[in-house]
């Protein structure tokens, strides 16, 4: 005796409304942060002196890491500013020279 199965798949409209909804989402706010980073940076070049200027600095680093170190050559000599390490993530900080 022989028996066959036919199976048809159904769109599920509903689900694909809040698919397309949630990625128009997604989309917008990485918009939103990529804005936020592109304005916010820290920005190289010269500095005056008794200049001011401030940004973010954004870097990525090691999971594992318990510190940072960030570098930062200016002029003739290199400033180090240490930061305790968040457990997971992007670390950001805002940075002022003066």
């Amino acid at each position: 005796m022989r028996t066959d199965t036919v199976v048809r798949t159904v769109p599920d409209d509903g689900a694909r409304l809040r698919s397309r909804g949630e990625a128009q989402a997604t989309r917008h706010r990485a918009s939103l942060q990529a804005r936020h980073v592109i304005q916010s940076a820290l920005r190289g070049g010269p500095l005056a002196p008794q200049a001011r200027v401030a940004g973010t600095v954004y870097f990525e680093r090691d999971g594992h890491a318990t510190s940072v170190l960030v570098q930062v050559p200016l002029a003739g000599l290199t400033v180090e500013i240490p930061f305790t390490a968040r457990r997971s993530g992007w670390l950001r900080r805002t940075l002022i020279f003066e």
